[in-house]
């Protein structure tokens, strides 16, 4: 399987240097294992070639646009911070053995330049500061950055996306993480869909949450596994227009929580978390999903102006929740949803007010009566 894993970097690695770059052939140095040649310079971190190097920031210093940077796993664990300034392949042998620690100091990988590819490597141990340096990859104002077939673990966060346009995460294992498993923000540059996607992760045990989308558009999130979180499974906060379909989600305290506007969400499996999902406004959908064993199914906290704007305005006169299944409905009665309207009342207008809230009920006027086949 990590053969496999590694033949799938390469090709996808030749793929992106003659997409992105322009650069006249050359053959790389030879070495103990045997490398397809590229667009761009070959350079070798471990192995027995001659000229090889011993760390992977002096590779990728002396590199240029196009070159790959292949990692051996003979000289693993890498003790680095590894800053990557150009637009290169960074591609280890074998994800379960080409180890870069970081030693709780930063970041393990950072990514400041576009067209960026990292696969093949286990990436662990950031640093544990909420600032913004301390992820396994970092990646920022980088645009078509792609991350793919690796394993971050015990990181801040695993994957930290800020100011950086059409990313690509996919076929990582990211687990054990202490804050969050993948965490986008600021990511609103894209006038196309999608600015970002997210796809077919094992995204597991992390403290807070699986998947954070905050003040960020447009991105796409399928086919992920996303299980365990102490808080959130996806948070969608102040985002908008994010399209989350044929996941697996289950086992954490909120499935979703869709505190933006315009997300689709639609096709997933949300099974025995406490809540499904929590929508926070009437401008987002909900639709064909399978609610399995979950205590709460789905729940709702409106505003009281956006609901009064919305309430009005097709498609959402459904309010939501358009034609789930539902393990505790299975007849063609409209299934009844609980949450609450609420609004603030000021006492002073110069001090906070103070929130106020009534119990509201929505409705899946036409449940589905048998789940949905969803390919997950």
């Amino acid at each position: 399987m990590e053969r496999n894993i590694v033949k799938k970097c390469l090709a996808i690695g030749i793929i992106l240097l003659f997409i992105a770059t322009g650069i006249i052939p050359a053959i790389a140095q030879n070495t103990e294992k045997s490398q397809p040649t590229s667009r761009g310079n070959w350079l070798y971190v471990g192995g027995s070639g001659p000229g090889n190097y011993t760390r992977i920031q002096d590779a990728i210093n002396v590199s240029s646009d196009g070159d790959t940077v292949f990692v051996y796993d003979d000289l693993s664990p890498y003790y680095e911070n590894i800053i990557v300034n150009k637009s290169i392949n960074l591609i280890g042998e074998n994800r379960n053995s080409v180890i870069i620690d970081a030693l709780e100091n930063g970041c393990v990988i950072d990514v400041i330049s576009d067209y960026v590819y990292v696969c093949g490597f286990t990436l662990q141990n950031s640093g544990n500061d909420e600032s913004y340096n301390c992820a396994g990859v970092l990646i920022y104002k980088s645009n078509y950055a792609t991350i793919t077939g690796n394993i971050l673990v015990h990181n801040y966060d695993g994957i930290f996306c800020l100011h950086s346009d059409k990313v690509s995460i996919s076929d990582n294992i990211i687990m054990e993480n202490r804050q969050c498993g993948v965490h986008f923000n600021d990511c609103t540059f894209s006038s196309s869909y999608p600015s970002g996607t997210i796809t077919d992760n094992l995204i597991k045990n992390n403290s807070k949450f699986g998947i954070e989308i905050a003040s960020s558009t447009k991105i796409n999130i399928f086919k992920n596994n996303i299980t365990n979180h102490d808080e959130i499974g996806i948070s969608l906060f102040y985002s908008g227009y994010t399209n989350v379909h044929n996941n697996i989600i289950q086992n954490n305290t909120y499935g979703i929580d869709a505190g933006g506007g315009g997300d689709d969400i639609h096709h997933n499996i949300i099974i025995n978390n406490q809540y499904g999902v929590e929508t926070d406004t009437d401008y987002n959908l909900i639709r064909q999903n399978n609610f399995i064993e979950n205590k709460c199914h789905a729940t709702f906290s409106y505003n009281r102006f956006e609901h009064i704007l919305f309430m009005f305005f097709p498609p959402y006169l459904l309010k939501n929740f358009i034609r789930n299944y539902w393990d505790d409905q299975q007849d063609f009665r409209p299934k009844l949803i609980k949450g609450e309207i609420w609004w603030e009342e000021y006492v002073d207008p110069w001090e906070p007010g103070i929130k106020k809230s009534i119990t509201w009920y929505n409705y899946d006027w036409i449940p589905a009566i048998t789940p949905f086949i969803i390919e997950v």
